[in-house]
């Protein structure tokens, strides 16, 4: 709700001094306006509305939308009384409005776009939906085993792009921009914007914004979603199929941040992928065999 009342204080600050807009023009300063204060641009469908004068009707005890005054165009006028009314949602608008929330894309996908390491290869896999990864530098039994997997079956999987870091560095400098005023102390941030882009230093950025953290979540996740929308079109695969069961609520980590269960689980997935000659290729350390042979002993 409280997205929906920012967007409703805008919609009347961008109309004050006027009185009268022109609807694909209100449109604009809104975004322009709702960028500014809160880092985020404005968006109808976040909460249910199809189109921007679904939102202007519903919001209509703050505005009067005319009659159309060209192809498609309508004027938007500020009604008496509306900066009085902003917070007074009325209830059966409240009732109505559909909670803000993004396309939630499986974790494993949303790494491989976000997660910017030089050396790490992923791929997705047509017919299962899997996501595989290896390090290019072969440092492991598993990470050869898996290249070679994908080299065998190029036709099956497709190589997902990592974003790369300067460009998710400069989201940063976007989101600082867009915010203005409403972040007090800039020069703080400093440090941060001519370091190198990790995944860490996304953490860190965030912890410093404090309470617009979780804006700059939503500034991001915009980007990372475009992204993979765009791949999906791109590559011919179902965006629906990048994305976690309607029901599951996880939000994002950093691949650095999974438990030791997760780990666990994606191991599994792993070794029931693999065929016996895969199987066959992979060597332990002595020291792990050992581990686990008395940890588990024959009964």
């Amino acid at each position: 709700m409280t997205d929906f009342v920012e967007a409703r204080a805008a919609l009347v600050a961008v109309l004050k001094p006027t009185g009268t807009l022109l609807g694909t023009r209100l449109k604009q300063l809104l975004s322009d306006q709702l960028s500014k204060q809160t880092g985020r641009r404005f968006d109808q469908r976040v909460w249910g509305f199809t189109r921007f004068i679904d939102f202007l009707r519903a919001n209509g005890d703050l505005v009067e939308v005319e009659d159309k005054v060209g192809p498609g165009d309508r004027k938007v006028s500020l009604r008496a009384n509306a900066e009085e009314r902003v917070t007074l949602v009325p209830p059966e608008l409240a009732a109505k409005l559909t909670p803000f929330s993004h396309p939630k894309i499986r974790n494993d996908v949303w790494q491989a776009f976000a997660n910017p390491d030089p050396n790490r290869k992923r791929f997705f896999n047509r017919e299962s939906g899997q996501v595989v990864h290896f390090d290019t530098s072969m440092a492991t039994a598993i990470d050869r085993v898996i290249s070679d997997r994908v080299e065998r079956q190029l036709t099956e999987f497709i190589e997902i792009p990592p974003i790369p870091a300067d460009e998710q560095q400069n989201w940063f400098r976007e989101f600082l921009a867009a915010a203005g005023n409403a972040i007090p102390e800039p020069n703080r941030f400093s440090a941060l914007l001519d370091s190198e882009y990790t995944s860490a230093l996304n953490a860190d950025f965030t912890s410093l914004l404090g309470q617009h953290s979780e804006s700059w979540r939503r500034f991001r996740a915009e980007h990372v979603i475009r992204r993979a929308e765009r791949w999906c079109d791109e590559v011919e695969v179902p965006f629906s199929s990048i994305l976690l069961p309607p029901t599951h609520t996880s939000p994002h980590r950093d691949e650095d941040r999974y438990t030791l269960a997760d780990r666990k689980r994606r191991f599994h997935i792993l070794i029931d992928s693999l065929s016996e000659d895969e199987l066959d290729a992979i060597l332990l350390p002595a020291r792990v065999v050992l581990g686990l042979l008395s940890r588990h002993p024959k009964s």
